[in-house]
């Protein structure tokens, strides 16, 4: 296991370049086949994100909700169509929102997708100039980890700028297959709390035991 300050090795996982790529193949499938391309971490993983905010007695319908890094768009698709309204969803990728609002449209769900890099340096959209109840990543911290240049800066800038998206109270609900629970938790307090672990399955091998992947719920707590 690695140590919370250990930094990832860089990938092209970490690039804007390899997305735009496998976004513009998505796109192509999507036009041919209706394929809205790979669900990140799997379905399950989506679902037991969706399960805790359908059961959050703070989480209303009328919740604003960011998905950072949306892809596809299709967890906010998802939650469209389970009655939620206030969803947006950015993604540095053009041909990531392409995809998102092109399946957003076959599916006939209320979601806004939006082209902007949470992490540059110019003037931000809009959507990054307010604050919403609840902020959502499924991997994008991963990606963001895997920078090839500056991870430990990336990561930082990263973590500053979804507490400034959060509303004071407000949650970040995040998933991750680099980074375990008690990383995750390193990484992010103080500048948020940690609010709740959604539990994921487990496995076990030569006398230890750990997760595939990590779901944590922080708070910002002023």
């Amino acid at each position: 296991m690695m140590s919370a300050t250990e930094e990832l090795g860089g990938s092209e996982l970490g690039t804007k370049e390899f997305w735009d790529a496998a976004y513009t193949k998505e796109v192509n499938n999507f036009k041919s086949h209706k394929d809205i391309g790979e669900v990140w971490f799997g379905e399950e993983s989506m679902d037991r994100v969706m399960r805790y905010i359908e059961e959050s007695d703070e989480i209303s319908e009328s919740s604003s909700v960011l998905d950072i890094g949306s892809g596809n768009g299709i967890f906010l698709i998802e939650l469209a169509c389970a009655g939620y309204s206030q969803l947006t969803g950015i993604d540095y990728s053009e041909s990531a929102v392409q995809l998102a609002r092109l399946v957003a449209a076959d599916r006939e769900a209320a979601v806004t997708f939006q082209t902007a890099d949470l992490l540059a340096e110019e003037a931000a959209p809009a959507c990054l100039l307010r604050q919403y109840d609840v902020c959502h990543d499924k991997g994008t911290y991963d990606a963001v980890s895997l920078s090839p240049e500056q991870q430990r800066q990336q990561r930082l800038r990263y973590i500053e700028r979804v507490r400034r998206l959060l509303r004071p109270g407000g949650l970040f609900i995040v998933t991750s297959c680099n980074w375990t629970d008690s990383e995750l938790r390193a990484h992010f307090c103080p500048a948020l709390r940690h609010e709740h672990t959604i539990p994921t399955p487990s496995f076990s091998f030569a006398g230890s035991s750990g997760s595939m992947v990590s779901s944590v719920v922080f708070r910002r707590p002023d």
